[in-house]
């Protein structure tokens, strides 16, 4: 990882592969947890240089839990957490091979807020169409929500799943 003054925001990725053929590709503060295991120990060394962290794992089962896992290892640390998922389910060695660094800057600029990702791996697992299976969802979504300390972000992500769900805001902060 470079000098906290070059950049504030780090890659991470699952593997070797991949971290370099990212650094390769121009992208210079890039780390691997060389697998999915991610700990607080490895937020602290990370906060001595970066504020910013996107993960970016393998599009695998694995790699969605190991991503769920750090989400909230890396925002308790005080990071900023975005998440990638490599369109195609490639991995990010592959994605830059097949279509290049510019394309790859392209899909690093549309990670999503760790809770874009949250909801979305939330929402994956339900069929909306189903009521008990959207209320199952809403109260995974709610549950989440209900964990959120700073009452400003809390109130975005409430407002967002209202219209997800076209409930009422009120109802889900009841």
């Amino acid at each position: 990882i470079a000098k906290k003054s070059q950049s504030d925001r780090v890659i991470i990725v699952e593997g070797y592969m991949d971290m370099i053929t990212i650094y390769q590709a121009g992208f210079k503060n890039v780390a691997a947890s060389l697998g999915t295991a991610f700990t607080n120990d490895h937020a602290m060394v990370l906060k001595k240089f970066v504020s910013d962290i996107i993960l970016v794992f393998d599009s695998d089962e694995a790699g969605e839990k190991a991503a769920l896992r750090a989400i909230p290892i890396l925002a308790d640390g005080g990071f900023r957490v975005k998440v990638l998922q490599v369109p195609g389910g490639k991995d990010p060695d592959e994605f830059i091979k097949s279509f290049g660094k510019d394309k790859f800057r392209e899909v690093l600029k549309a990670s999503k807020s760790k809770f874009e990702y949250n909801m979305d791996s939330i929402l994956s697992r339900y069929d909306l169409r189903l009521p008990q299976d959207k209320i199952d969802a809403l109260g995974e979504l709610t549950k989440m929500v209900s964990t959120v300390y700073f009452m400003a972000e809390r109130e975005i992500y409430i407002q967002n799943i209202a219209t997800v769900f076209g409930v009422d805001a009120k109802a889900i902060k009841d």
